[in-house]
């Protein structure tokens, strides 16, 4: 299959985007990020594993608190609000965000 941009994502995300429970992926919006628009077809990989999905929106926003406030942490595979900032912070600084800013992909089922 043709994809226009390869994604790794960590268990047990990888599982929730398989499965459907998880239809949003969140990422700092950088240059490569940009690149991605709707109808894309995205590979998501953990180890071993490979999924597709279709982009069917993008979510953008200054930050992840910002972004929080658009979308419901369980989409994101999160528990809440709370949550899924501070997560998204491990893996995005303050500084970055600002930066770039935030964007949620939304996936098709």
């Amino acid at each position: 299959m043709t994809y226009s941009q390869k994604l790794h994502v960590k268990q047990p995300y990888f599982d929730m985007i398989a499965t459907g429970t998880k239809d949003i992926e969140c990422r700092l919006y950088d240059e490569k990020r940009r690149q991605i628009k709707l109808g894309d077809i995205l590979l998501f990989h953990n180890e071993d594993k490979i999924i597709y999905r279709k982009v069917a929106g993008l979510l953008i926003a200054r930050d992840f608190e910002k972004l929080f406030d658009l979308i419901d942490a369980k989409r994101a595979g999160l528990n809440d609000t709370r949550t899924a900032i501070t997560t998204m912070q491990k893996f995005y600084n303050l500084q970055s965000q600002s930066e770039f800013g935030v964007v949620g992909i939304v996936l098709e089922k």
